[in-house]
This record gives structure tokens, sequence and C-alpha cells, in this order.
């Protein structure tokens, strides 16, 4: 490495990937800042949003299918009242 001022370019030119000590951000992480807690509301906010729409999927589809087969029931019960008579 080059002793420039600038360590996120080598000898060749390119550039060099570094990262940061992990030791520093350990003191961040132990009280979540103010914005870290709106968007946690808000991913709270959006999965219940998302398990209330699957809820309601669930439940309409559950409808359809339990109306479709009342209408066949209806239909068998019809067509063997007719050979009947």
């Amino acid at each position: 490495m080059s002793n420039s001022d600038d360590d996120s370019v080598d000898d060749h030119g390119e550039s060099v990937l570094t990262l940061e000590d992990p030791a520093e951000d350990t003191a961040n992480d132990v009280e979540p800042e103010p914005d870290e807690t709106v968007t946690a509301g808000r991913l709270r906010r959006r999965l219940v949003a998302g398990l209330l729409a699957l809820v309601a999927v669930a439940a309409t589809a559950a409808l359809v299918v339990l109306s479709i087969s009342e209408y066949h029931h209806r239909q068998d019960e019809s067509l063997r009242a007719g050979a009947v008579q």
C-alpha cells in the first residue's frame, strides 16, 4: 500500500474495500435511536396489516368454497327430487 492520505486506493490505482472496526459500533447498539423505534413501529403496523389482509383473503376463499359446495348440494337435491317424481 502507498503511504498517501487516501487509503481507499492501492498502489495500482484500484479501489480497496476497508471494513470499519466493529468495536466502535457496540456503544451505539445499546440504545435504539428514535428513528429506529419509529421504523420498528411502522414495521409492526405493516405486519399486522399484512396478517389482517391474509385473514380476510382466507375467509373470503373459505366463503367461496362453501358457497359453491352448497350450490352443488342444492342442485343434486333438485335433480334427485326430479328423478323420484
